[in-house]
């Protein structure tokens, strides 16, 4: 489960990483996206179980924002929060 919204200081995604260790989630930039991804893998020490758990989610951001100083932070509740401020030419525009 994710959330996408619009702050008074830019955009914040929220995203449900329960299942996976914060060093499996791998979180890009591409042009105006957020590309976060996760793999998590586990098999039993006689090889007998195998299983794989992936995801990945792609955030179109608009241009108004400073993807180059995008921050995460990982909650006590499972979720990794992004967050995206605007960038100094849209604040300005928007005073």
């Amino acid at each position: 489960m994710s959330c996408y919204q619009r702050t008074s200081n830019g955009y914040e995604i929220s995203i449900d990483i329960n299942g996976f260790q914060p060093d499996e989630v791998k979180i890009q930039t591409e042009d105006r996206c957020v590309i976060v991804t996760a793999e998590h893998v586990e098999q039993q020490d006689d090889g007998s179980e195998y299983s794989e758990t992936k995801f990945e989610q792609i955030f179109l951001l608009p241009v108004d924002v400073a993807l180059e100083e995008l921050t995460t932070d990982n909650t006590n509740e499972g979720f990794i929060i992004i967050k995206v401020p605007f960038s100094q030419s849209a604040s300005q525009d928007a005073a």
